[in-house]
């Protein structure tokens, strides 16, 4: 009992000396580290630095050139935050104004010429055969959009444009004693041959033309927008529909009155005598709509309050095109006119000189159409709900029919009034005027201003 006893005591006592031993030969004494005050210059020389403290700890970490993740920032150091993305507004709304230019709208024939002595009319004539430009346009745009989460993900917006209707009146006309000539040249569709029709005769007619052109210009969008990049810059994706109309007429107003005492040839109408009047008139009016949809991408860096965005966006779509002509002569006597001058009591037809039966009417067709947009954008955050922006913006729009494209120069003779060779009834020849539907390109482009507001 007693052997059993202090075989109890003994052995615990043995193993409770070796195994102090044993953890003393496997973990090997611990290297030691230099403790050096924080915050202040070391004893004796400068600080070290954060990779030379590592290095000290573990001498198997590579040079302090190879050292990566760790970043050297002197005591106060803050980080540059003027690049910084600022935070989205859950809602926004913008007003622009806008100053735009657009593309001359041609007119390739000869409206009305001078005639000198040597009965040719000068090229290209005082009115067409060149571009008839309009004057800048102002308008308006909305802008409202809004975003579904504070991080950018997604988001929508919608907006809409209106340029102020614009319109233009060019004329030539005669003095009082009918100077100086002036006609209206023509191809005839029999032989191809210039016809001349009389605006002023001097002494026989006193006569004007004029050509008034009027534009009215609208469009409107919807995007679904992605946010792509949030980190120093901002990058978004748009998808959606847009929406354009074009609406241009051009009107041709012929007027004329024989002088007192002399005779003009009506051709089958008889002769026109002195105070007769007539006027005949060509009427040209061309729409363009436009539904389709779009796909573009918008960058914005910033600095501090300031921004510069860049926006491109290209669509396709399906563009509806209508040209429709009108033509019209009206020949009145007075006492002593055509009626004193053997000639007829007075006379209507719905033919002018450029519109004839061959193509009066409306017609339309639609045609597959590309637009795209660019727009270059500054911005400054004047407040925190608050947003100046200037810039400049270009929109085209390609395969538009215009007025003065729709004029057909070839004409069957015998469907004019007042001319010779004018033979009221069905058609004989050439079915000349045709409806064209020539069709040119579109530009938009100019200044944009506008104020922002966002919440």
């Amino acid at each position: 009992m007693r052997a059993g006893f202090l075989m109890g005591v003994v052995v615990p006592l043995s193993l409770a000396a070796v195994a102090p031993a044993q953890t003393e030969e496997l973990v090997p004494p611990p290297t030691p580290v230099t403790v050096h005050s924080v915050g202040g210059p070391m004893p004796g020389g400068p600080m070290p630095s954060v990779s030379e403290l590592a290095h000290e700890v573990n001498p198997g970490l590579p040079p302090e050139s190879e050292v990566v993740g760790l970043p050297q920032m002197e005591p106060g150091h803050k980080p540059d935050e003027s690049h910084k993305v600022p935070p989205l507004p859950c809602v926004f709304a913008e007003a622009d104004w806008i100053y735009w230019w657009l593309s001359s709208a041609r007119v390739p024939v000869p409206l009305v010429a001078f005639l000198p002595p040597g009965n040719q009319p000068e090229a290209p004539g005082i009115l067409g055969g060149n571009p008839a430009g309009f004057d800048v346009f102002s308008g308006a745009r909305l802008r409202v959009g809004g975003w579904f989460d504070p991080e950018g993900d997604w988001g929508v917006e919608g907006s809409g444009f209106l340029l102020a209707r614009q319109q233009r009146t060019l004329g030539a006309l005669s003095d009082s004693g009918g100077n100086p000539s002036l006609v209206r040249p023509f191809l005839d569709a029999s032989d191809l041959q210039t016809v001349l029709v009389p605006v002023s005769v001097p002494g026989v007619l006193v006569g004007t033309l004029t050509a008034t052109a009027a534009l009215n210009y609208e469009g409107a969008e919807a995007n679904v927008v992605a946010g792509l990049v949030r980190q120093g810059w901002r990058l978004d994706a748009l998808a959606g529909y847009r929406f354009l109309d074009l609406r241009e007429s051009l009107n041709i107003l012929q007027q004329g009155q024989v002088l007192p005492g002399a005779v003009l040839d009506g051709g089958p109408l008889g002769p026109l005598g002195g105070g007769t009047s007539f006027l005949i008139g060509d009427r040209f009016h061309t729409t363009n709509e436009f539904n389709g949809c779009q796909v573009g991408l918008r960058a914005q860096c910033f600095y501090q309050a300031v921004d510069l965005q860049l926006v491109g966006k290209i669509g396709v779509g399906d563009n509806r095109q209508e040209v429709q002509a009108v033509g019209a002569t009206f020949v009145t006597p007075t006492p002593g006119g055509l009626a004193a001058a053997g000639g007829q009591a007075g006379f209507t037809s719905a033919n002018g000189l450029l519109v004839q039966p061959s193509n009066a009417g409306t017609f339309g067709r639609d045609r597959a159409s590309l637009i795209s947009e660019i727009a270059l954008i500054g911005g400054a955050q004047v407040t925190p709900h608050v947003r100046l922006t200037v810039g400049y913006s270009a929109l085209y729009w390609g395969g538009v029919v215009r007025p003065g494209d729709q004029i057909d120069p070839v004409i069957n003779s015998s469907q004019v009034p007042l001319n010779p060779a004018f033979r009221p009834g069905a058609v004989q020849g050439p079915a000349r005027p045709a409806t064209l539907f020539r069709t040119s390109d579109l530009w938009a482009q100019g200044l944009v201003l506008g104020v922002e507001l966002s919440y």
